[in-house]
């Protein structure tokens, strides 16, 4: 509700406004923006193809990269599918972290799946694609006054142990094998692509797939994301993209000083991963070792959204909601980062009122 979001900063005599970590919302952020003449990084073009995965998939195309076979069309025409082309999910055409997507390996569950994205979508719509099982990256740029820089490559680990429900994060590694791939073959492309929208400073992810070294974009994200690049990035080369928003949001520079110097997608050669936790559906009582665990030499960080008598609900289970906590860790030794992502989960407890462990999968995934 745009009227009523500057009203209230009118009434409060707010002085910035910041978008969070939901893209539903950056569409929004750029109309009160624009209408209270605030700064901003966003721009219409920018919302309009980052608002839609039909519209992100046809910039993609435009500049050559590769497209996740789509059933869209056929679907909408024909209310079934082809039984070769199982298994598919099925998710809005404006949404993410997981909301409203589901995992079909028949008709019989297609119906519901559509039902199920229109709903979790503002535009009522959905999209359906191949369900890839291929390697998952996550690309993050940094653009400051229209100089685009790639500050980090993570290969992506989901979880495929929640019958019917699309594949949610449980780690990352920092250390890509595919940032030289990014570097050599791809940078030039996604630095024509964030020009061609005009985009001159912001944050920018985008998801692929790698299959045959090409790559396939799934899912832009231009804001700050779940994931938490900004706090690796601020650990490990000394910029937090979160204090550079907070700046832009109150009209100062974006960044002061030579960026280049300190961005570095390979991490200064440190070994780096985040750990999620992912909670199954139940009330949390008890939390073990959590402080032990933030006491690690090779700890730098964490995102903890749950705590002691919170409840994880059915709806949460397949989304970024059923999320714990992102446990952030760096270490010079490939060997030691291994051995502590064990340590974590060794030590780390969550218990139910009965208790039951409430930790569904775990992540030790490094390349």
């Amino acid at each position: 509700n745009v009227e009523f979001v500057s009203q209230l900063i009118k009434k409060n005599k707010i002085n910035a406004l910041m978008v969070g970590v939901v893209d539903v919302l950056v569409g929004t952020y750029e109309k009160v923006c624009r209408k209270l003449k605030l700064p901003c990084y966003a721009n219409l073009k920018s919302v309009n193809v980052f608002s839609s995965k039909n519209s992100f998939n046809l910039l993609c195309k435009k500049f050559g990269f590769k497209q996740i076979p789509d059933h869209t069309k056929h679907l909408k025409k024909n209310k079934k599918l082809p039984e070769k082309v199982f298994p598919v999910i099925i998710k809005p055409v404006d949404s993410g972290g997981g909301i409203g997507a589901t995992l079909c390996r028949s008709n019989k569950e297609v119906g519901i799946a559509i039902k199920e994205a229109k709903k979790m979508s503002k535009k009522k719509s959905f999209i359906c694609q191949d369900y890839f099982l291929e390697d998952d990256i996550q690309i993050y740029y940094t653009i400051i006054n229209k100089k685009i820089f790639l500050s980090c490559v993570n290969d992506r680990a989901t979880t495929k142990t929640q019958k019917g429900k699309a594949p949610v994060c449980i780690g990352s590694n920092y250390n890509s094998k595919y940032t030289g791939l990014i570097l050599k073959k791809f940078n030039k492309k996604f630095k024509k692509m964030i020009n061609y929208l005009d985009i001159k400073n912001g944050i920018l992810s985008i998801q692929c797939f790698v299959k045959n070294n090409e790559l396939y974009p799934y899912d832009p994200g231009f804001r700050l994301q779940g994931e938490g690049q900004h706090i690796v990035c601020s650990k490990l080369n000394k910029f937090d993209q979160l204090d550079m928003l907070i700046d832009l949001s109150l009209g100062k520079p974006f960044f002061k000083g030579n960026f280049k110097k300190k961005n570095d997608p390979r991490m200064n050669g440190k070994f780096v991963s985040s750990v999620w936790i992912l909670l199954k559906e139940g009330i949390i009582k008890k939390i073990y070792n959590l402080d032990k665990i933030k006491k690690h030499k090779c700890f730098i960080g964490i995102l903890q959204r749950f705590s002691s008598e919170d409840r994880v609900k059915r709806s949460f289970i397949g989304t970024e909601k059923q999320v714990f906590a992102r446990i952030y860790l760096s270490s010079k030794n490939k060997g030691q980062l291994i051995r502590t992502i064990s340590f974590i989960h060794k030590n780390l407890k969550i218990l139910d009122q009965n208790n039951n462990d409430l930790i569904l999968d775990k992540y030790f995934r490094l390349n």
